[in-house]
């Protein structure tokens, strides 16, 4: 019995635990529909384009800000590892049909940054 209550506690504290990941995103769900010019008005200018059939495809990247990357400790700072977010935005008739968002690295929960991506999109 104290074996099994020891490796939840390990699995726990060494990442088998999923961590509760947003579900409700108020700036993509603003930011579609919109035409191409509003997306690049408040979103800017993405990181890569590409043609796909009869649509585009942007690409955004947002990363964690340096201090967010780095807690304190004791005796100095330890750092977390290295985060952004990819958000893909499907583009059909010069406007917004779907997005996308993925966490870099997968095991970090960093979707509030493409949150951040569209927080001009959202009135």
């Amino acid at each position: 019995m104290m074996s099994i209550i020891s490796l939840i506690g390990f699995c726990y504290l060494t990442g088998c635990a999923t961590p509760q990941l947003e579900t409700e995103f108020p700036n993509r769900d603003a930011t579609i529909g919109k035409a191409q010019e509003a997306l690049l008005q408040c979103a800017g200018q993405p990181v890569r384009e590409a043609v796909q059939n009869h649509g585009k495809l942007f690409l955004y990247y947002k990363e964690a800000p340096m201090m967010e990357e780095s807690f304190p400790g004791s005796k100095g700072s330890f750092s977390r590892p290295h985060h952004g977010c990819w958000a893909s935005v499907l583009l059909e008739d010069d406007r917004v049909t779907d997005i996308g968002y993925r966490s870099v690295p997968t095991t970090i929960d960093a979707l509030d940054h493409c949150e951040a991506i569209f927080k001009n999109c959202h009135p």
